[in-house]
Formats: C-alpha cells, sequence, structure tokens
C-alpha cells in the first residue's frame, strides 16, 4: 500500500486520537486485552508514533535546507553565468580571426545544456584565458583586466561549490523522506489494527 505524504500526516495525527482513547479508556484498554494488546504493546504504538512524528518533524527541516540550498545556487549560477557570458563574448570578438584559439579557450559551438557541462565550460576558459597573456592584452582594450578574469573564475567555483551543497541537502531530504516513509508505514500497519480492533469493540 502507497500513502503521500498527507495521507501519512493525516493518518499519523488519527492514529494519535485512536492511540489515547485506547490508553486513556479502560473499558477499551481491558476490551484489547483479548487481543493481546496490553499496555506494553500499546505503549510500543506510541513509541512508533513518537518516532513517526520526531522523522516528519526532521524532513521539514530537511527539505527547507534543501530550498535554502537551491536558492543559493540559482543565486550564484545566475551571477557567475552572466560574467562568464561577457568573458566569453570579449573573448570571441578578440579572436574572431583564430578558431584555433577559441577551440583552446571552448567557446565553440553551442552552449552546454547541463550544469555539469556548464562548469566544465567555464573551468576550462578561465583557466586557459588567464594561461593566455596575448588574450590578457586584447580583453584590456574592452576593460576586461585580469583581475577581473580571476574575479570570474572565482564566481565559477562559488557555483560549484553551491551545487555540491545543494546536492547534499537534495541526498539528505531525500533519505529523510525515505525514513518517514518507513517508520511510518511501520505506525500505519499498527494503527489499522487497533482502528480495526476498536470497531469491533
Amino acid at each position: 500500500m502507497k500513502f503521500s505524504k498527507k495521507r501519512i500526516s493525516a493518518l499519523l495525527e488519527s492514529s494519535k486520537i485512536a492511540l489515547n482513547v485506547a490508553m486513556n479508556d479502560e473499558e477499551i484498554k481491558n476490551a484489547l486485552l483479548k487481543y493481546n494488546f496490553d499496555e506494553a504493546r500499546l505503549n510500543e504504538g506510541l513509541e512508533l508514533y513518537n518516532n513517526a512524528s520526531q522523522l516528519a518533524a526532521d524532513q521539514k527541516k530537511e527539505y527547507g535546507e534543501q530550498y535554502s540550498a537551491r536558492e543559493e545556487f540559482e543565486k550564484v549560477f545566475e551571477e557567475g553565468n552572466a560574467i562568464f557570458i561577457e568573458h566569453s563574448k570579449f573573448s570571441k570578438l578578440a579572436y574572431r580571426n583564430n578558431a584555433n584559439k577559441l577551440a583552446k579557450l571552448g567557446i565553440v559551438g553551442n552552449r552546454p545544456t547541463t550544469i555539469t557541462g556548464w562548469l566544465d565550460q567555464a573551468k576550462s576558459f578561465y583557466k586557459n584565458a588567464l594561461s593566455d597573456e596575448e588574450l590578457i592584452s586584447k580583453l584590456s582594450r574592452y576593460a576586461i583586466t585580469k583581475e577581473k578574469l580571476e574575479a570570474g573564475q572565482q564566481l565559477i567555483i562559488n557555483v560549484e561549490e553551491a551545487k555540491v551543497r545543494h546536492n547534499i541537502e537534495m541526498g539528505e531530504a531525500q533519505q529523510s523522506q525515505n525514513d518517514v516513509m518507513k517508520q511510518s508505514k511501520i505506525w500505519i500497519f499498527i494503527y489499522l489494527n487497533y482502528s480495526l480492533l476498536l470497531n469491533t469493540l
């Protein structure tokens, strides 16, 4: 049986109510004894519920951190991409008659469509551009100094680091969701048994 996160949240809340009734109503508690649901077993169900609830709270925290990391990545990517486009366009202008130089800079053909491809291209561009004194001299005519190229290179590093942080947070959020689903399904199974028993009393 598959449950959505919304469905699990609703079932957890319902199961908490059912469990509290079972634990605090002596008539129901006594009736449950014939099904081997004694106080120890009810406490076991309470512990499962508490664990599932804590995992759900942790999941919200992990997803919050994931969204923050994504926002930070998108921010630094937008900044880094804008500078990279500017520097690569002027480099194409500087070497408009030198296909070999442009190929070495890695700025010929279509732009990569993936972030991994983009990072590879941008890192390669700045590495080669900063070792090309002729290009640095040509770009200085357009007010793009070596220092500005180094700043652009640092922006690419920032993008790569932000992407790594986002990937880490995304992985932790996914693991948290898996933990919640696993623990919740255990508890929901217990809850469904309680509900079935309570309905027969």
